[in-house]
């Protein structure tokens, strides 16, 4: 597996196991061209987009740091429980810890589910009622 982590703390080497892994013969120099090319600030700079592209094509701010656990301080608490939520078992499985009570169904879902067995309530009713007169 290729974490992020890993990707962003030594891609030379993840980048060789993973060439090797697929039997491709690459040096040390062209991995280290891959990385460059291929990095934050290059992006940042638009030196890897096409440059027939009349316009930028990112928004304002699309690029993040690319700090491990940027997203903590990008996301709030109520989004961080809804994907742990949804991700606990995979993020457990590839050794991410949780943050947040993962097992506990966030309210946003639980609310979600109440709505709609409310909406259907009414409509059960309201058939009922029509289907009488």
């Amino acid at each position: 597996m290729i974490s992020y982590e890993g990707l962003k703390n030594d891609p030379q080497d993840i980048l060789k196991k993973l060439f090797d892994q697929l039997e491709i013969n690459i040096n040390a120099d062209e991995i280290n061209q891959i990385v460059q090319d291929n990095s934050i600030q290059s992006y940042k700079n638009n030196q890897n987009i096409d440059t027939t592209l009349s316009a930028k094509t990112e928004p304002e701010g699309f690029y993040g740091n690319a700090e491990e656990d940027e997203w903590k301080s990008k996301l709030t608490n109520s989004q961080i429980k809804l994907i742990e939520y949804i991700c606990a078992e995979q993020m457990e499985e590839y050794g991410y810890s949780l943050t947040s009570r993962a097992l506990k169904k966030p309210i946003r879902l639980r609310l979600k589910e109440v709505v709609g067995a409310i909406a259907w309530r009414i409509k059960t009713f309201a058939d009922f009622v029509y289907s009488s007169i």
